[in-house]
């Protein structure tokens, strides 16, 4: 690769044949500008001023954003970068929008203590600062952030705001980071953001900018919105042996969390017009107690693409008794999608 002196940090198996490489060096060669591809934002940048009216005008109250360093991290400048008035090369924090209500609960927050305070807040978004370390403590403390905003409930209502708000990590501002967390870590839609600054959030999904809504009690449409069913699966439903139930129940399940959707987001039911992915991974049996739900991966200027997952919670045990039952713990996802709903045109 032309890198001289060469200095490897750190080598990982990612599979049989391939092994994951962090190296250090100089390099004496030139970069070809013109052949380096650059990927867009796909939202805009709003000046200060745009974002509080935004805000105003969608949700008619502040924006409530909770923010800390989880697990054993103790180095705050990343999030006191985002979230404190002075900001980070030059652009404010989210504190220095009238409209947004931050609040900062500092260094090695643990992640109960984080779950309960963004519900007490009632969070609009959370958002994490992680150092990325060699021994991924960075993954492993986002991975279970992840899992416990999942088991907060979904609770319906105008008066009930917010029962799981959309997350987002982040390394430090100017911190070297690893490749391979461009991917990200799922966290709720939001993911490892690297080199996160004020202005790229406030004007991210994350933000109020007004979507397509035909009821003025509708929330904008955001990546990271969900809505989650608890659903019980009565015997008639059993079609094979075994108790088991046909993939099409699971579908037909997708189709009524997506339509309460689109109706939060957009004050119409909508249309399903495709799926592009069904992952059938485990069976649903008649007597199951199932939580089905959906999270909104992109927002076009009409479409709505959703992820979708159906999980056991509770499954019956006919062999300790007649009406037997036990909770799974952890449940077991059962079946994943991903598929696209059409919403009218704004106006």
């Amino acid at each position: 690769m032309g890198l001289s002196p060469a200095l490897l940090v750190h080598a990982k198996a990612v599979g049989p044949a391939h092994t994951f490489f962090v190296v250090y060096g100089s390099v004496t060669h030139l970069v070809e500008l013109d052949k380096v591809q650059v990927h867009e934002r796909d939202f805009p940048l709003l000046a200060a001023k745009e974002i509080n009216g935004a805000i105003k005008k969608a949700l008619r109250r502040p924006l409530v954003v909770v923010g800390a360093c989880i697990g054993t991290d103790a180095h705050t400048v990343g999030i006191d970068a985002i979230l404190n008035i002075k900001g980070f090369a030059g652009e404010k924090g989210l504190e220095y929008y009238s409209e947004i209500r931050v609040v900062n609960l500092g260094a090695q927050v643990l992640v109960p203590e984080l779950v309960e305070r963004a519900r007490a807040e009632q969070a609009d978004a959370v958002l994490v600062s992680q150092v990325v370390t060699q021994r991924d403590a960075h993954i492993a403390n986002t991975t279970q952030m992840s899992a416990a905003f999942r088991g907060l409930p979904r609770r319906a209502g105008p008066a009930a705001r917010r029962g799981r708000p959309p997350l987002r990590g982040g390394d430090r501002p100017g911190a070297r980071r690893r490749p391979h967390l461009r991917q990200g870590h799922h966290a709720r839609g939001g993911g490892l953001i690297p080199r996160p600054r004020p202005v790229h959030l406030e004007g991210a999904p994350m933000s109020t900018t007004p979507g397509t809504s035909h009821d003025p009690a509708a929330r904008p449409a955001a990546v990271g919105m969900g809505v989650t069913h608890a659903r019980y699966v009565p015997y008639s439903h059993a079609h094979y042996a075994g108790n088991l139930v046909d993939g099409a129940y699971s579908l037909a399940l997708f189709g009524d969390v997506a339509t309460e959707l689109c109706i939060r987001t957009d004050g119409d039911e909508g249309l399903f017009a495709s799926y592009s992915d069904v992952q059938f991974l485990a069976p649903v049996r008649a007597g199951d107690c199932l939580e089905v739900s959906a999270v909104l991966a992109r927002v076009g200027s009409r479409s709505r693409e959703m992820d979708f997952e159906v999980r056991v919670v509770a499954r019956g045990t006919p062999e300790a008794g007649v009406s037997a039952a036990e909770v799974l713990d952890p449940p077991v996802v059962a079946t994943r999608a991903r598929g696209t709903v059409v919403v009218p045109p704004a106006g």
